[in-house]
């Protein structure tokens, strides 16, 4: 079964191609292994080339060593050439500030990109993602509001990269491997549902399935609608940005008359163009509040882009020193996940340290605080930082240039950072303490808990500068 969905996926979407050099991700998992099993009898069979690729990444001790000798022997029996990096991704994720997995699938992917340049008959990369991969990528993202692209799961190629078992599930992975003696690395981690992906895995995959029959079939079929549909609003999209002539600079008349899901995605391949990426709803919605009149304004977005509404335009800005310093970007905060330009802010009434300790394992970087509500005038919002902002802890006024200049952020950094604010000014800004007498005490009846998660291009300069205050 699983090979006939090989045959499918490679009869859809050209995988395969008779002559072309496939480059498999190798791991040792169950999938992984499966996946280059299977490519290995096929190879023979419609005459492609079959190579492997191993990364190492000294994250589990002796385990990690074991996993390698285990690839090792796995493509010598089959007679697959096999590449193998040797990494130490934690202390690589420290040095570049980033979390573990997303520094481990950056080395992986420039390792399999690096494998590809030099080669001379290796074409294309295999990953082993599977239709339980893709169903749990749809789940994620919708409990994170999540549009057409994200419930649009795993796509089956992208660029050079293919998913030779997007339509197979992992319960016909695991009959190919029995089927065919095949043995496999376990990593432990995966079993842990204190991760949200692996409770994702093992709590709601198997109550959806048994509900409903195949749940990773099902939302892979809707999956599958929802690319197409993507792919057409995306296309029409690209056709009105050209007609408007391309570039970081629109016309705000132009943008109000057009309808919403083509306005987004205009507007994303506009900040694409200022080197921008990852715009949000929240952003567009700040956006098109801005379209109507002719009113200045300015927001501040992800990755340092300025966005300037002057006149009848609004123009996306790189980084850069001579781009103007936009206006703050107020948000109230509503209760659980606020987006904001570098990442999102949470709320929390009274019991949400349990929440905050939980999303501490679901987002590379989060920190939190709690505060007595009694010491909080009026309501939270959050916004950049304007001049002049001070705030005042350890018994001392400090002004928030000065404390950002020393924390070694660049001038892109400083204006994403999200500053918490209330009646009385600067209440807290995450990688510092929170203004004096804010803070709940162990007595406090009624606390409330702000947390901050940043995106992966978000505000800090380094892990350590937010790690420093996340001593909850």
């Amino acid at each position: 079964m699983l090979t006939e969905k090989i045959r499918t996926a490679d009869a859809r979407f050209g995988m395969l191609a008779e002559g072309c050099g496939v480059l498999a991700a190798f791991s040792g998992g169950p999938d992984s292994c499966a996946m280059l099993d299977a490519l290995w009898r096929l190879s023979r069979e419609r005459g492609f080339f079959l190579s492997a690729a191993h990364v190492n990444h000294l994250l589990r001790g002796e385990d990690s060593e074991r996993d390698e000798i285990f690839c090792r022997d796995f493509c010598r029996e089959r007679k697959v050439p096999l590449e193998v990096r040797r990494i130490d991704v934690a202390a690589l994720a420290r040095e570049r500030g980033k979390g573990i997995e997303e520094t481990a699938r950056e080395v992986r992917y420039a390792f399999f990109d690096e494998v590809l340049t030099h080669s001379p008959v290796l074409d294309r990369v295999a990953t082993a993602h599977t239709a339980d991969d893709s169903a749990e990528t749809v789940l994620f993202h919708m409990m994170r509001g999540t549009g057409l692209r994200g419930l649009g799961g795993i796509p089956p190629v992208r660029g050079r990269v293919i998913r030779p078992l997007i339509f197979a599930t992992r319960e016909e992975v695991l009959t190919y491997c029995r089927e065919h003696e095949i043995s496999y690395r376990i990593d432990a981690t995966n079993a842990d549902t204190v991760y949200a992906r692996n409770y994702i895995r093992a709590e709601l995959m198997p109550r959806l399935s048994s509900l409903y029959g195949n749940a990773a079939e099902r939302i892979g079929r809707m999956s599958e609608t929802l690319r197409e549909d993507e792919d057409y609003l995306a296309a029409e999209a690209e056709r009105v940005y050209t007609a408007l002539g391309g570039g970081s600079v629109l016309a705000r008349d132009t943008l109000t008359a057009l309808h919403p899901a083509v306005r987004g995605r205009v507007l994303r391949l506009a900040y694409s163009c200022a080197g921008g990426e990852g715009l949000e709803k929240t952003h567009l919605d700040a956006i098109a509040t801005l379209l109507p009149g002719r009113e200045p304004a300015g927001l501040s977005l992800p990755g340092g882009i300025l966005l300037r509404a002057e006149r009848n335009t609004i123009r996306f800005l790189a980084p850069g020193k001579d781009s103007p310093v936009p206006n703050p970007f107020p948000l109230s905060l509503q209760e659980g996940e606020n987006r904001v330009s570098c990442g999102s802010v949470w709320l929390f009434p009274h019991d949400g340290k349990k929440e905050c300790e939980r999303l501490k394992k679901i987002y590379n970087l989060f920190i939190y605080r709690a505060f007595d509500c009694d010491k909080i005038k009026n309501n939270v919002f959050v916004r950049t930082r304007l001049p002049g902002d001070r705030i005042r802890f350890g018994g001392m006024t400090r002004r928030l240039k000065k404390l950002l200049c020393a924390a070694r952020l660049t001038q892109a950094e400083r204006d994403a950072l999200p500053v918490l604010c209330d009646g009385d000014g600067v209440l807290w800004v995450p990688g510092f303490p929170p203004r004096d007498g804010t803070e709940a005490s162990a007595q406090c009846a009624a606390p409330v808990f702000i947390g901050y998660a940043r995106d992966p291009d978000g505000t800090a300069k380094s892990e350590d500068f937010l790690d420093g205050q996340s001593d909850q």
